[in-house]
C-alpha cells in the first residue's frame, strides 16, 4: 500500500481539503495498479486558518491528516485539530516549522554550505513540543515529519518512553508500521519553492 499526500510545492498539484478534491483524486488513483491510501489536509488551501471536514474524511477512508510543508501554527486551531482526530481515530502527520509561511532560512545546521541559511532548532523544536503536549492531552496518533534536529530527535524519544502513540524517527519504510504498515510517497521534491531550493545544484 502507498500513502499519497500532497505538498504545496507545486501548484499544479490538488489540494484534498474537501470530498469533491478527494473524489477526484480517486479517480486518478483508480487507473493505477496499486492499492493508494490518501493523506487529507489538515486545513483549508494549506493555510493553516480553517480546519477540514475531518469527520467527512474519516466515512470516506482517509485517516491519516497533513498539511506537509506547513505546520498548524495556531495553538487553538492545533488543539482543536488534535482533539477531533483523536475522537475520529484518525493521525495527524505534522511538518514541524514555525515559520514555515515566511521561509525562515534553507538548513539546519551544522552545515558548511555558504549560499544556505541556517534554520535554528528552535523552529521545527516549539512546534514539536507543542505537538507532543497534545498527543499526551488527547492521545493522538502522530508523526513528526523528517525531523532534522537532535533535541526534536530526543523529544520522539522521551514521548515513545511514556508510550504515547508517536512514530520514532527511522527509515523512510519502517516509521508507519502503526497505520496499515504504509509506506509514504511524496509526490513533490521538499522544497518549498523550486525556484529557492534548500537543496545546493
Amino acid at each position: 500500500m502507498i500513502s499519497l499526500l500532497k505538498s504545496p510545492n507545486n501548484p499544479s498539484e490538488i489540494s484534498i481539503d474537501d470530498i469533491e478534491a478527494l473524489k477526484i483524486a480517486k479517480e486518478i488513483d483508480s487507473s493505477l495498479n496499486i492499492n493508494v491510501h490518501r493523506v487529507g489536509a489538515l486545513s483549508k488551501g494549506l493555510r493553516g486558518k480553517e480546519l477540514v471536514d475531518f469527520k467527512s474524511f474519516i466515512k470516506n477512508g482517509v485517516t491519516i491528516f497533513s498539511d506537509d510543508g506547513k505546520s498548524l501554527i495556531e495553538d487553538k486551531l492545533a488543539e482543536q485539530a488534535f482533539k477531533i482526530v483523536s475522537e475520529l481515530d484518525g493521525a495527524i502527520f505534522q511538518h514541524c516549522e514555525k515559520s514555515c509561511f515566511s521561509s525562515p532560512g534553507d538548513i539546519a545546521p551544522p552545515s558548511n554550505l555558504r549560499e544556505l541559511t541556517l534554520i535554528p532548532d528552535s523552529e521545527e523544536f516549539e512546534i514539536l513540543k507543542r505537538d507532543l503536549d497534545l498527543v499526551e492531552k488527547y492521545n493522538t496518533r502522530y508523526h513528526a515529519q523528517h525531523l532534522s534536529s537532535k533535541k526534536s530527535v530526543e523529544l520522539i524519544e522521551k514521548a515513545k518512553n511514556k508510550n504515547l502513540p508517536v512514530v520514532k524517527p527511522g527509515s523512510q519504510s519502517r516509521r508507519f508500521t502503526h497505520i496499515n504498515d504504509t509506506c509514504l510517497l511524496y509526490t513533490s521534491p521538499s522544497p518549498r519553492d523550486r525556484t529557492r531550493s534548500r537543496m545546493p545544484s
